[in-house]
């Protein structure tokens, strides 16, 4: 009984040897390891490889995540040892990151603790302040492509169903910003408002005189923009500078560039932009949030038509 519990816990402890990290070196003398096995194939010459990145310090203090980009992955190329050979020969410094890449499999993590100018050369980033410190880089391999044409064709894939979802996205904004806007205007007791065709509403607050700009106009205008929930986000009138731009080359949000054609020199509205006609699915700045819809006081100062 006794030598079959030994034999048991022998074999449990074997296991956990077997689990455990798995160390390696690159060609260049770089110690790493395998601190997770995934399922995948050995990554191979010639691959693109995805994978997340954490930077941090010997005693776990994050010093970069892939992630704070707005990325999910980084990629790199295996090259083939006969061109890194070439690359060593005329004096290029070897990769790290590349060399560890290409003796893992994917789905695996792995961790390597360098010190930071011998991983990242000359040109440490700007989370880097001593170059002699230690740095622990952590990376798995999410997604291998057997080569760029196959990345590339997967990136394109992968942006023309974004682009669909955000497609989708905008049409169920259309109704939804149309919504706020006329429940903004009951709310707040404002009265002649006019919508376009596009979804742009517009009140006029003090009529002006004479003709409205046409499409290429050089306009001057002051505007003050805010939210619905009457946050500012910028404004002309504050820096006692009036903005100009040529109307309806594209130089401005579209619901400007359509706005200003429906006012005559010296009107002076408000023009409540819904997300299809601003920012969209992209925002802008800290405060602009995607599919947010604007709310803009204009002033259309002046106007000088294109030469015809």
């Amino acid at each position: 009984m006794q030598i079959k519990k030994k034999i048991a816990i022998a074999a449990v402890m074997l296991g956990a040897v077997a689990c455990g990290p798995q160390e390696k070196e690159t060609p260049t003398g770089k110690k790493f390891s395998i601190v997770e096995s995934g399922s995948g194939a050995a990554i191979k010459e010639n691959n693109i490889v995805e994978f997340t990145l954490n930077i941090s310090t010997p005693s776990d203090s994050t010093l970069f995540d892939i992630t704070e980009t707005g990325r999910e992955f980084a990629a790199v190329k295996v090259f083939p040892d006969s061109i890194v050979k070439q690359q060593q020969a005329a004096g290029q410094p070897a990769d790290p990151l590349g060399e560890m890449v290409a003796m893992m499999s994917e789905g695996d993590s792995a961790q390597m603790k360098i010190i930071a100018s011998d991983f990242f050369g000359k040109m440490a980033p700007p989370f880097i302040k001593d170059p002699s410190q230690e740095v622990v880089v952590g990376i798995r391999t999410v997604n291998v492509y057997a080569d760029e044409e196959a990345y590339r064709t997967s990136m394109e894939e992968k942006q023309a169903e974004e682009m669909k979802k955000l497609q989708e996205k905008a049409e169920e904004y259309v109704k939804i910003d149309d919504q706020l806007i006329q429940d903004y205007l009951t709310d707040n007791n404002i009265s002649g408002a006019q919508k376009t065709e596009t979804g742009l509403y517009y009140v006029i607050t003090e009529e002006g005189a004479g003709a409205a700009p046409e499409k290429g106009a050089s306009v001057k205008v002051h505007y003050t923009g805010t939210l619905l929930d009457g946050q500012k986000f910028d404004s002309s009138v504050d820096r006692g500078q009036p903005f100009e731009f040529p109307l309806g080359q594209g130089r401005v949000i579209a619901g400007w560039d359509e706005g200003f054609t429906l006012l005559k020199k010296g009107t002076k509205a408000t023009l409540f932009i819904p997300s299809g006609l601003g920012y969209g699915a992209s925002g802008a700045g800290s405060m602009i949030k995607p599919f947010s819809v604007l709310k803009f006081d204009v002033e259309l100062i002046d106007f000088v038509n294109p030469t015809k």
